[in-house]
């Protein structure tokens, strides 16, 4: 019996590596957003995915900021953009990734802080483009 089961999950690890490949490898760069408006349940969902992502010691550094487009500090956040990122500015959300660099338990330096906040943003942004966002 435990055989059994060893080969189930074995076979079940291969079925979910290969959907995690195709989705990796089915991911876009976007450099055009349409003018329709991402829902707040869409972006609580992208920013669930990124909450799951792992991270240094569980201590979760990221904190994300979001800017709708009716949003006031929206000007302010866009004029950070790069001149090659203009087109971000018809995104109906800006979403900005935030790093605590030091641990909380004793406020020493988490020199992983970036890495697992990219994590967590990758972590988002395959939720939206397999939502569809």
């Amino acid at each position: 019996m435990h055989n059994k089961s060893a080969q189930l999950s074995k076979e079940l690890h291969s079925v979910q590596g290969a959907f995690l490949l195709s989705e990796i490898k089915e991911r876009w760069s976007p450099r055009v957003f349409t003018e329709e408006t991402v829902s707040e349940s869409n972006i609580h969902l992208l920013l669930e995915a990124a909450r799951w992502a792992p991270s240094c010691m569980n201590e979760q550094p990221w904190r994300f900021l979001v800017y709708a487009q009716d949003n006031d500090a929206r000007t302010q956040i866009e004029s950070y953009l790069s001149d090659g990122n203009y087109w971000a500015k018809k995104a109906s959300h800006l979403i900005v990734a935030c790093a605590n660099t030091r641990f909380s338990g004793n406020d020493s330096p988490n020199r992983h802080a970036y890495l697992t906040n990219t994590s967590s943003a990758i972590h988002g942004t395959q939720r939206s483009s397999n939502g569809g966002i």
